[in-house]
């Protein structure tokens, strides 16, 4: 049987022991901090107000939906108060779709965009509590249709045209809506 020499065999205990040493301590300091709050154990807030898009004043009785873009059946909706506000409370983390919805105007989600529109990620240090959502006001067009004489022309084919820009390209292309005049034109 070989042996080691002396200062070899002094290193191993004394590099053992403080190895033991520093496990424990650490295993100590984890004990006494606990768990860490995660994002996933954490409840969030989608807050804000609701605003007429053209002139900025708050919109009462707007019904916003909120709706988790994961899972799709996780929505809640709620009725604006009087000054516009909604609050959405003990939400997960995630990333969530914001839609507002009042009688004369026009449905839309947060920061829409044509067809686009932004989604709003809860999380530990992202801000959720301020937002803005802008509903345009829902429009009409009307008028008169006279002949060369300046008479109201009756049963006269009214219909309406609307700029497309779907897939990038610019067309003009007929809506749904068509009416004709009446006795007044």
């Amino acid at each position: 049987m070989r042996t080691l020499p002396r200062q070899t065999q002094l290193t191993i205990p004394v590099l053992g022991f403080a190895f033991l040493c520093s496990c424990a301590i650490l295993s100590a300091q984890n004990r006494l901090e606990g768990p860490k709050p995660t994002a996933i154990n954490r409840a969030f807030k989608i807050a804000g107000v609701v605003v007429n898009g053209a002139s900025g004043a708050p919109l009462a009785r707007t019904r916003v939906t909120l709706v988790e873009t994961k899972n799709p059946r996780n929505t809640q909706w709620m009725i604006t108060t009087e000054d516009g506000r909604f609050e959405f409370n003990h939400l997960s983390a995630g990333k969530y779709s914001l839609r507002g919805a009042r009688s004369g105007f026009i449905p839309a989600a947060y920061e829409q965009h044509e067809q686009y529109s932004t989604a709003i990620v809860t999380g530990a240090t992202l801000k959720t509590e301020n937002l803005i959502l802008r509903l345009v006001p829902a429009a009409m067009i009307s008028g008169y249709i006279l002949d060369e004489a300046g008479e109201p022309v009756h049963h006269a084919a009214v219909s309406l045209y609307r700029e497309n820009r779907n897939f990038g390209v610019s067309r003009i292309t007929p809506s749904t809506s068509s009416d004709s005049s009446d006795d007044r034109g």
